[in-house]
């Protein structure tokens, strides 16, 4: 456990703040860590079924006008869980380059990450690179291990950008006054050599805008694919990936070539549980792996579901990768006319009875 963290639980011994403030941002500027903890303000009743935009209830708290939202969704074998967005404003300005996640209990115990479904962190300021969607910095999910890059590369951000904390979990198994905490290292502006610009380019074989990714899963061996043409060149730095259970692998192809860019082999225990997805880390022992603008690749995604029934919504299959592009003008821009960018915005922020 960081050393910061005792006093940060101290901020939030009081009941009222626990209330008051889900959301509380952190910088420690000697070890150059943005420290985002979301507390569990109350226990929630999780919905099952796909509910996006059905049936929501606004989160307790507000932060100016950035706001908080709660929204019940469930995940076939998964379980029942309960998604929460709170906004915040990045503080400092330099590079990410790295991220890892806690959970505790509300006296400050370690719980363990599997009581997390997902967590995001969600740049509203800049676009992803090949889907058109706001650009999600940093995910991870109940297998997901910290992720930690040299000082010589780190995604660009700046103070002020508009971000989200996405928390999704089954609130039963959260006491109120829990922490979730995203704890994400970075550089400043005076580090030399400056570091090199790297931007996170997902693969989401279920990507649909403003829903949610996950698809249902038939019985036995399955695949689904997402093809794609890279919009610009460059090279991956870093891949890694996320699977539910019963998940095998996912692979990357340029299809023209023929080639494998990448494959990504599930870690899961005897009974098919996810337990984690090995990085692959090209440029960490070499320059990259390199993907080329105009050419066609496809992203497969394969599951081996043993239970003989479908799992409803219970399968994902995403492919997260950190890409340095070559020309260093590459436009992000976000499109806020744009109906894909649009329905993004919606599915996390215009939740039924939410406030902005």
């Amino acid at each position: 456990m960081s050393i910061l963290l005792p006093a940060m639980l101290a901020a939030f011994s009081a009941a009222s703040a626990i209330d008051s403030i889900p959301l509380a941002v952190h910088v420690d500027s000697s070890s150059h860590l943005v420290i985002v903890e979301y507390v569990v303000s109350s226990p929630t009743t999780p919905m099952t079924g796909h509910q996006h935009g059905a049936q929501a209830n606004s989160a307790s708290g507000s932060h100016g006008h950035h706001g908080s939202h709660q929204l019940a969704v469930g995940h076939g074998d998964h379980g029942a869980h309960t998604r929460h967005v709170a906004r915040f404003d990045w503080p400092v300005d330099g590079w990410i380059r790295g991220a890892r996640v806690e959970v505790a209990d509300p006296d400050g115990a370690p719980l363990s990450q599997r009581l997390l479904h997902h967590v995001n962190v969600i740049n509203f300021a800049r676009r992803q690179l090949l889907h058109p969607a706001l650009e999600r910095v940093y995910a991870a999910g109940q297998e997901t291990r910290p992720v930690a890059l040299p000082a010589t590369v780190g995604v660009p951000v700046t103070a002020g950008m508009e971000f989200a904390l996405l928390a999704a979990f089954d609130p039963s198994t959260m006491l109120p006054g829990s922490r979730i905490r995203v704890i994400i290292t970075w550089s400043p502006t005076n580090q030399v050599p400056r570091p090199v610009d790297v931007y996170p380019l997902l693969l989401d074989a279920g990507f649909r805008p403003g829903q949610t990714p996950a698809y249902d899963l038939p019985p036995g061996r399955s695949e689904r694919t997402l093809e794609f043409v890279m919009p610009v060149s460059g090279r991956v730095l870093v891949a890694g990936g996320h699977l539910h259970d019963y998940g095998v692998e996912l692979r990357l192809e340029d299809t023209g070539k023929q080639e494998r860019v990448f494959t990504l082999e599930a870690v899961t225990d005897t009974a098919g549980r996810m337990q984690h997805i090995p990085l692959s880390l090209p440029g960490v022992i070499g320059r990259g792996r390199p993907l080329e603008a105009g050419r066609h690749y496809r992203l497969t995604v394969v599951y081996d579901n043993p239970t003989g029934e479908v799992i409803p919504e219970g399968a994902m299959g995403e492919m997260a990768l950190l890409f340095a592009p070559h020309d260093d003008r590459v436009a992000l821009e976000v499109d806020r006319t744009q109906p894909e960018i649009i329905a993004d915005i919606r599915g996390l922020t215009d939740f039924q009875g939410g406030t902005q």
